[in-house]
């Protein structure tokens, strides 16, 4: 009884603990979250997005249209769940509001009231993040100190109205649901799976081109259980995940058919993928430069000696100039005219093109200037396949060095012990860091998602390089008083 009843003071001390750190975290987060946001405007893409919500909201419709004399018309330009996300609480705060048009919402303080709308989302991330670290780690401290790594990195988005916090925790969320699902062996857990993996495709459009080679891998892992009788993956495991997948993505890709005449998910694809061809045109020297240029911070000295480049040739009229947006103040006013020849940046030439498509077709729609966008972009692809395949390495250095290099380890660890969840957790972020390498300039902010993933797993690796080395410590220290003890019963 005494060994019993310290058992359970214990066990009691265990969960305190752990109460109180998971407290003192989501309150030093809760503060992150409150003061990060301010007046600063909102720009760029998350000024369609708060249009879209806006729209959606006061009109009726989803569109990134900023027509205030006219009504808005339908457009699939973005992704449709954080901005419905983003309605519902414009809608819920309305009263606050008042009757303010668009424009007044975009700075100072209905701007960081609006920016607040990244909160849920930010508590959700930490929840899931959190209950993954200590899931598979069992420490409160891992936990902690990995939802408060991430949480820093990702400080400044709570100033902003982009989509990352909300592709982060989804990303986090589905990825552990499908882990579960491999545990678990319940088609229930690999369909709402489906629904999350559908979720994230309807945040980041490029996910859902991962969700269907993670189908395809489930199939194929399904069949090989079959020929070796194994039930490691239950057998309506792939159709659970497609049919969870359909229900979410199936009403947004059929409102866009009815729209647009096309099934897609997002209508940005076109000038993302123009971009990267064209920077797949760089010459040698850039080539050589672009492994500085697009370094990470800490690196960025180290790379500059070892390619013989340094700052000076990222400025207007410095070898690397092209590689940099905006260094040339010939840029902008080639944008806004559509005269790609008197661009300098790869970025500028091809916004200037586009630019200068919706001038030379201005009857086309956005959709259609997409589809002129991809067949250029093709075009420039399939002249020169072995450019594009040279330049992938260079944009996963710049989109996400650290973040591929754990979540590489954390595969290899996971086929080396085996363990079929952590492969399946793993795969959903590696796979879209890989797509984004593979099809997009990947600028850093497009791997944000996947950094609570890599935390995750970072956890997972340290915690169990710290159990093996305490074992290791055991062990020796067993032998050595083994190897004394004889010693000691001589000298009595």
């Amino acid at each position: 009884m005494p060994d019993a009843s310290k058992g359970a003071h214990s066990a009691v001390r265990a969960r305190a603990w752990g109460a109180l750190v998971f407290a003192l975290t989501f309150g030093a987060l809760a503060w992150l979250w409150i003061d990060r946001a301010t007046g600063f405007p909102i720009e760029f893409d998350a000024y369609e997005n708060l249009t879209a919500a806006y729209n959606l909201v006061h009109h009726g419709v989803m569109s990134i249209e900023d027509a205030p004399d006219a009504a808005p018309q339908p457009s699939e330009h973005r992704e449709p769940l954080p901005i419905l996300a983003l309605a519902a609480y414009l809608a819920a705060i309305d009263p606050l509001l008042g009757e303010a048009p668009l424009a007044e919402l975009a700075s100072g303080a209905p701007a960081r009231l609006l920016k607040y709308s990244n909160i849920p989302w930010a508590v959700l991330l930490t929840l899931v993040l959190y209950g993954s670290v200590l899931r598979w780690t069992g420490s409160h401290g891992w936990a902690a100190f990995c939802t408060l790594a991430v949480h820093a990195q990702l400080a400044y988005q709570y100033d902003f109205l982009y989509s990352e916090i909300a592709a982060a925790a989804l990303l986090a969320l589905s990825s552990a649901t499908a882990a579960l699902a491999v545990e678990r062996r319940r088609p229930f857990y690999w369909l709402l799976a489906g629904l999350l993996f559908g979720a994230m495709a309807l945040t980041k459009a490029a996910f859902f081109y991962v969700a269907l080679v993670c189908i395809a891998g489930l199939i194929l892992w399904r069949l090989w259980c079959r020929l070796r009788a194994s039930e490691a993956v239950t057998p309506y495991a792939p159709l659970a995940l497609v049919l969870g997948m359909g229900i979410v993505v199936a009403p947004w890709m059929l409102r866009n058919y009815i729209h647009f005449d096309t099934p897609t998910l997002s209508g940005r694809g076109g000038i993302v993928l123009l971009t990267r061809a064209l920077k797949n045109g760089m010459s040698a020297e850039e080539y050589r430069g672009a492994w500085f240029a697009y370094a990470p911070r800490p690196l960025r000295r180290l790379t500059g000696k070892l390619t013989g480049f340094d700052d000076r040739d990222l400025k207007d009229g410095g070898r690397l100039v092209r590689l940099v947006r905006f260094a040339s103040p010939a840029d902008r006013p080639a944008m806004e005219q559509g005269r790609p020849e008197q661009a300098v940046s790869y970025y500028a030439r091809a916004n200037a093109m586009r630019t200068e498509l919706e001038r030379l077709h201005p009857q086309a729609s956005e959709v259609e200037i997409d589809r002129m966008l991809k067949a250029r972009a093709m075009a420039l692809l399939r002249a020169d396949p072995w450019a594009h395949v040279a330049t992938t390495t260079v944009f996963l250095w710049r989109g996400a060095p650290y973040t591929l290099l754990i979540l590489g380890v954390g595969l290899v660890y996971a086929c080396y012990r085996r363990q079929a969840w952590l492969c399946v957790y793993v795969a959903p972020a590696l796979l879209l860091l890989g797509f984004y390498g593979a099809v997009s300039h990947f600028i850093p902010r497009y791997a944000e998602p996947a950094w609570p993933v890599a935390a995750v797993v970072f956890a997972i690796l340290a915690h169990a390089a710290w159990r093996t080395l305490r074992k290791r410590a055991g062990r020796r220290t067993r032998e050595t008083e083994l190897a004394q003890a004889p010693l000691m019963e001589a000298g009595r």
